[in-house]
């Protein structure tokens, strides 16, 4: 069973930032490094999750894409429609646009997104999800390199709303795959806005400086939302790294 996730929602981030080195906590650094090696567990507990919907087949799950429908952007972002019949087109359209030879075999809907199911004729057991993001809840047009992330439209706008669009489209980024994991997520404000930060890690395989040694950066990827006018920003800042090592089933420091 292969469940692909890849519409890359990380959206429009800043150039990443760096933070001033702090001394190592050992026992810290060996659970961070035990989470990103964790081919398992690797967001923390009350993250945002979904189950595998078909257990018995490949899921191949995604967001329709600017790129898909052919719309021209600086940054290719999740397309958003209040109608159904629009968002069903778009559907069809993506998953051809991805070399999916699907028919349609249900449909979903919640405040946030139109699901669509839909069989893969050429490649069984398979099935293509996709979705389109409701413009009444977020909108992601004009995602900017310098970190604007779309309009969030949910009301009421509060913490929880912005929690579900770091988390939820985490599960979307390029960081939700081996290697990579979420070790914290905590809601709070900065400057009268709402932010909600994600710690992640990731391991640089072989780029630690010992022979054998991996690199594993830690970085927090910060969302903000303007409460009156629901303008998000998205940018990452590296907080610091260090080695280790996964050997013999069990993740170790080096050079300690």
């Amino acid at each position: 069973m292969c469940t692909v996730m890849a519409a890359c929602g990380g959206g429009g981030g800043s150039a990443p930032q760096v933070a001033t080195p702090v001394e190592p906590d050992i026992a810290r650094d060996l659970e961070l490094a035990a989470l990103a090696y964790s081919t398992d567990q690797r967001t923390p507990p009350g993250f945002y999750t979904e189950a595998v919907r078909y257990p018995d087949r490949s899921e191949f799950r995604f967001h329709i894409k600017s790129d898909d429908l052919g719309v021209a952007a600086p940054l290719a972002f999740e397309m958003c429609s209040d109608d159904f019949n629009e968002a069903l087109q778009w559907s069809e359209a993506g998953a051809d646009a991805r070399d999916f030879e699907t028919t349609l075999t249900g449909n979903a809907e919640t405040d946030w997104f139109f699901e669509f199911d839909r069989a893969v004729i050429d490649v069984q057991p398979a099935v293509v999800i996709n979705r389109v993001f409701k413009c009444s809840a977020l909108d992601r047009a004009g995602l900017a390199p310098e970190g604007y992330a779309g309009q969030l439209m949910m009301r009421p706008l509060g913490a929880d709303q912005l929690r579900f669009v770091a988390e939820y489209l985490w599960q979307y980024s390029i960081y939700n795959n081996a290697l990579n994991a979420v070790s914290a997520s905590a809601s709070g404000t900065a400057a009268g806005a709402l932010v909600h930060d994600l710690e992640r890690v990731e391991v640089l395989v072989g780029e630690g400086q010992a022979n054998g040694c991996d690199r594993i950066e830690v970085w927090t990827w910060r969302w903000t939302a303007d409460p009156t006018t629901g303008a998000l920003t998205s940018e990452q800042r590296f907080e610091r790294a260090f080695d280790a090592r996964f050997e013999n089933a069990t993740a170790q420091l080096c050079g300690s």
